[in-house]
């Protein structure tokens, strides 16, 4: 599945994106191995820097507040080249 830009956000202040790490979170019903392939969130290339942590959660319904959840998952982003993002496991 793609990435779904409604589910996305910063969990504070931007005023230090790339000077400082930001903490992002995702609501998405894709499995970990999709959201952690490279070029996944290319759509927030000019958004996203190298350091920036991003808190998944695997969700049975994007529109359901109460949907069950699957897993969760943590990324950070390693690279961002070319509108490219990459992001590693976080552990």
């Amino acid at each position: 599945m793609a990435f779904t830009l409604s589910t996305f956000t910063n969990t504070g202040g931007s005023s230090r994106s790339g000077i400082a790490p930001q903490l992002w979170t995702y609501k998405t019903t894709d499995a970990s191995a999709a959201v952690g392939a490279s070029g996944y969130f290319n759509i927030m290339a000019t958004s996203l820097y190298p350091g920036d942590h991003i808190f998944c959660v695997q969700s049975a319904s994007l529109t359901d507040p109460y949907a069950s959840i699957t897993s969760v998952f943590r990324f950070y982003v390693s690279t961002v080249s070319n509108g490219v993002v990459t992001v590693s496991t976080l552990t």
